[in-house]
């Protein structure tokens, strides 16, 4: 007969197979491995060496009989609990993938309502220009105005005032608006022009006022505008020099316009930004109340939005660039109080090209009230800047 340690088998596994319950158990022992109610004393299904050094038959039996039920009660438990953990893992997973994709669908539908509310001027906002404000005008300075219209690259038809002074120098000065701005507002800089000779041709910006246009690109199409303007104000007008005053966006797009448009010969750019990705940043940043780092969750998506949906590339709306591209004088205004755009911009525009060019930043003046806070100082500057070139 064989020894006890003989007969025993070197496998519990292989043991546990052939017993009662033996595929259930089996299962469950590959389920856990490799955790054993005695981890650390062998491989996961060997025999604990006591029980392979004992003598004693029938103790040795019953020891591996309590063992096995013990292995497979405890692997059992362990199994469930291990599903468990899982499951849980599942559900963690699943929730997750489900919170990222509703950030990304909230992300996304902000992102498309701020690009719509960038590019396009609420109804509400859209009138067309009440000429007696026009007649009010050039009755209080002895001035002629006519309506004005050109038609753009894209077949729209864009339109504006043009005031004349009696005794006219011969130059023209093409004033533009900001945004949601009409020629209304700028028509108020038209005084003082012609009370120095100056014509003023005073245009609704494409998507604005009268003009035609649905949205609004900020310099991507209006920067063809100007040039188009500057043809009509040189030919149909017969100006023999032509200058630029911009107010924020249309100061903006005159600086975008500077390289097409070369028989402008100064500009004065108030209040204007350096580039349509930079102003976007910092204004969401300032309506969402967000930190830098995660306003480029909106703008980026909201740049891919228009470029998709438009066609149009808005991160070519660079007035820096503009400046970069060409030999235009230009005098540069902003308040230093102001926070619609930050005055950091025009430094920056200053910077990139000073040959030529002047900074004045009015102390205390918000954004395009330079003239208001410094009305005499604005006018001197101004009509001196033109005069001088």
């Amino acid at each position: 007969m064989p020894s006890v340690g003989s007969s025993l088998p070197t496998n519990m596994l292989a043991t546990e197979k052939n017993a009662d319950n033996s595929d259930l158990r089996f299962f469950v022992a590959k389920l856990t491995y490799p955790i054993a109610p005695w981890q650390g004393e062998g491989r996961i299904g060997e025999w604990p060496e006591r029980f392979s050094d004992t003598s004693d038959r029938s103790t040795l039996a019953r020891l591996r009989q309590q063992a096995a039920v013990a292995t497979f009660g405890e692997r059992s438990a362990i199994v469930c609990s291990r599903l468990c953990a899982v499951d849980g893992i599942m559900k963690l997973r699943t929730k997750l993938v489900l919170w990222i994709a509703l950030g990304a669908v909230i992300t996304g539908a902000i992102s498309v309502m701020l690009s719509e509310d960038a590019l396009h001027v609420p109804a509400r906002r859209r009138f067309a220009a009440h000429v007696e404000i026009a007649d009010r005008i050039a009755r209080a300075t002895d001035a002629t105005w006519h309506e004005s219209q050109i038609a753009a690259a894209d077949g729209i038809r864009l339109k504006g005032w043009e005031f004349r002074p009696n005794h006219w120098n011969g130059a023209t000065v093409l004033v533009l608006h900001g945004q949601f701005g009409t020629r209304e507002g700028t028509s108020g800089f038209a005084p003082m022009l012609l009370r120095h000779g100056y014509a003023a041709l005073v245009p609704d910006n494409r998507g604005h006022g009268s003009s035609g246009g649905a949205e609004v690109t900020y310099g991507v199409r209006e920067r063809d505008d100007v040039r188009r303007w500057v043809g009509y104000a040189a030919g149909e007008d017969g100006a023999r020099r032509i200058y630029g005053l911009g107010e924020s966006m249309g100061a903006a797009i005159l600086l975008q316009s500077l390289a097409l448009a070369p028989r402008i010969r100064a500009v004065v750019a108030e209040g204007s930004f350096t580039g349509f990705r930079r102003v976007a940043y910092d204004r969401v940043a300032r309506s969402l109340g967000l930190p830098a780092m995660l306003t480029g969750l909106f703008v980026e998506p909201a740049l891919v939005y228009l470029r998709a949906r438009y066609g149009l590339a808005m991160d070519q709306a660079n007035p820096i660039d503009g400046v970069r591209e060409s030999h235009t004088p230009v005098l540069y205004i902003h308040g230093t109080a102001d926070t619609n755009i930050e005055p950091a911009n025009s430094r920056e525009l200053y910077a990139a090209r000073r040959d030529g060019s002047e900074l004045w930043q009015p102390d205390g003046a918000t954004h395009t009230r330079a003239s208001a806070f410094y009305p005499q100082e604005f006018e001197r500057r101004v009509v001196g800047w033109f005069d001088a070139h």
